[in-house]
């Protein structure tokens, strides 16, 4: 029964997805309408609550979170919820700045600058809008290919009679479909639609738990089952690596993520930003800790296998004991799970293939016509997300795992938090002599965070492949830093010669 409903919940999303993607795409009439580059088009976020739904459902990866959380719960335990926090933590340092974002935006009126291109003319540097837009195309490109890669084995392997390869193409082919046809307006769209039905995957799955829990003899012996780790916040080898890693990679990185920028250069309204962040903020702490509690009581509820993830292992088990309430349940969950892999998935297609398209590709006469069209933004969307696929099976094969991917591919891309810091804080006119500084901080952040997660997987040293995001995050600071510094003394110098001629 399993691998029937796991079949008519991707069925159902399939459908659903690719006929919002085809409606939308009916009203596209022109690139502005596909992605959001000038205020009052069609690709947009309406209010608040479509900007805080969406901004959540884009940070449940079901690679990433979901299941990295079910596979990590038994060593982690209750460790987990300090991703929760930082992930709170990161959303509310970017509403504090969003008052900041939004004047800046403001100057580029009528049209909204990606991430890059507000960088490239804070500092007054092309260079510099190019680097930043090749870097965060490759982690982009790069977490999208785990999102999907592992997303479509864990829910293929609930299909088993369908073969993996083609399960995988499949799924791949309805997010492409709909993320081309119908832009960044059905990404928002749909992830309102996702994040209900994440919200009632976790509902289902904690009205079940709470059945099982509601007997004081099954409770007690269920939990008596459980690791010792779980609800332990005693030390254990990798904690602090662990720890500095994810704190790095949350606090900072949506300040420094081009999704987010998107989300607010399609709102039209200051306080679409300011509400729906203040609502984000709220939602992740609260769907991402039910997760959590979720994670770390499954242990109870099933043995622990090391050779499969413990939420498939759930889900094989609720089948087993059959039942309609059951089966009712497991739908519910797999149709959670494709809801947070289209989501994530759809998310970062959309932004790597406005990055590309805007920041990449240079006016000319012969690559104009390409740069405004519709077409080209459709065509890198499918492009971009079959070299990404390439890229991340050559890793995997290389032998690295879901969480060697992660710390590497979110750790190099925090290279472009210190150059989004200062552009917020500091006026043109000084921007403008920290340029190719701002570039090579931005090229030493993703080289130094590839390096230490490559160095780290080959010598074997988990820790370091955990403190990836550290050292990309150190490198690109004191570059900036020591930019600020050194230029700021130059320019007193200067000042101080002129008003005391010798």
């Amino acid at each position: 029964m399993l691998e029937t409903l796991a079949a008519v919940a991707a069925l159902l999303s399939a459908i659903a997805y690719v006929a919002l993607g085809a409606r939308f795409g009916r009203h596209t009439s022109a690139l502005r309408d596909q992605i959001p580059i000038e205020l009052g088009s069609m690709a947009r976020v309406k209010n608040s609550s479509e900007f805080s739904a969406s901004t959540v459902a884009m940070t449940i990866s079901l690679a990433t979170v979901v299941l990295a959380f079910f596979e990590l719960a038994p060593y982690f335990g209750v460790w987990l919820f300090w991703p929760v926090i930082t992930t709170g933590l990161g959303l509310l340092a970017t509403r504090i700045a969003a008052r900041r974002i939004w004047s800046k935006m403001a100057a580029y009126r009528p049209r909204r600058p990606t991430l890059h291109e507000f960088l490239g003319v804070e500092y007054g540097s092309r260079f510099l809008a190019l680097v930043a837009a090749l870097c965060t195309s490759a982690g982009f490109l790069g977490a999208y290919a785990v999102e999907l890669t592992v997303g479509s084995r864990f829910l293929g392997a609930l299909v088993p009679g369908f073969p993996a390869p083609l399960f995988v193409a499949a799924l791949a082919t309805v997010g492409l479909t709909y993320t081309a046809l119908g832009g960044f307006r059905v990404v928002i769209v749909t992830d309102r639609i996702q994040m209900w039905s994440i919200w009632t995957m976790l509902v289902a799955l904690a009205g079940y738990y709470a059945f099982h829990f509601c007997d004081a003899a099954t409770r007690a012996a269920a939990l008596q089952q459980m690791p010792n780790n779980v609800f332990s916040l005693a030390s254990r080898e990798g904690l602090w690596a662990f720890l500095v890693g994810i704190f790095v990679i949350n606090v900072p990185t949506f300040l420094a993520d081009m999704s987010v920028w998107q989300r607010i250069a399609g709102s039209q309204d200051p306080r679409v930003v300011s509400q729906g962040l203040w609502r984000s903020v709220l939602g992740s702490l609260s769907s991402w800790s039910m997760l959590v509690v979720l994670a770390c009581l499954t242990a109870a509820l099933t043995r622990i296998d090391s050779h499969q993830n413990p939420l498939a292992t759930l889900l094989h088990q609720l089948d087993s004991m059959g039942g309609l309430l059951l089966h009712g349940v497991i739908f519910f969950v797999v149709l959670g799970l494709y809801g947070a892999m289209f989501s994530t998935a759809s998310t970062q297609l959309i932004a790597v293939a406005h990055t590309l398209q805007r920041d990449v590709l240079v006016e000319s006469p012969t690559t104009g016509g390409f740069r405004h069209s519709i077409a080209a933004s459709r065509s890198l969307v499918v492009g971009t997300a079959l070299v990404a696929m390439a890229v991340v099976w050559l890793l995997t094969a290389a032998g690295f795992s879901i969480a060697d991917l992660v710390f590497a591919i979110y750790g190099a891309q925090l290279g472009l938090f210190p150059a989004v810091l200062v552009a917020l804080l500091l006026p043109r006119e000084r921007l403008a002599r920290l340029g190719r500084w701002t570039a090579a901080a931005i090229t030493a952040g993703f080289v130094s965070g590839w390096s230490a997660a490559i160095l780290g997987k080959f010598t074997d040293r988990g820790t370091l492949v955990f403190l990836a995001p550290a050292v990309s995050l150190a490198a690109s600071s004191l570059i900036v830093a020591g930019a600020v510094l050194v230029t700021s003394v130059i320019s007193k110098n200067r000042l101080g010669g002129r008003a005391n001629p010798a």
